[in-house]
C-alpha cells in the first residue's frame, strides 16, 4: 500500500505543475477558480506559487511513502514523516 500511495502522490505532484499549463481551466475545474482569481488580484503569482507548494508537499508525500517501502533509501524522520502523513491524509478524510 505504501509503494501504491507513494507513486499515486507523485503523480498527483506531477498533474498540478503540468496543470499549470491550463492554469484558469485547471481552477474551474477544481472549482477554486474564484478564490484563484482574488489571490491573484493580491499578485498574479500567488496562485501559481501556491500550486507549486502543493505539488512539492505531494511530492514529498510520495517520496516518504516510497521510503518506508523500501523502493528509495531512508528518508530523515522516516517513521515520524510517515505517521504524520497518514494523520494528515485521516483528518483531511474525516473532513
Amino acid at each position: 500500500m505504501l509503494t501504491l500511495g507513494g507513486y499515486i502522490n507523485i503523480i498527483i505532484a506531477l498533474g498540478h505543475i503540468i496543470g499549470l499549463f491550463w492554469a484558469k481551466k485547471m481552477f474551474e475545474a477544481t472549482q477554486i477558480g474564484k478564490t484563484m482569481n482574488r489571490l491573484a488580484r493580491i499578485h498574479p503569482n500567488i496562485p501559481y506559487m501556491l500550486t507549486i507548494s502543493v505539488a512539492f508537499v505531494f511530492f514529498t508525500f510520495g517520496l516518504y511513502g516510497l521510503s518506508a517501502d523500501g523502493i528509495i533509501q531512508e528518508l530523515p524522520y522516516l517513521q515520524t514523516g510517515t505517521f504524520a502523513i497518514g494523520a494528515v491524509y485521516m483528518l483531511r478524510g474525516l473532513g
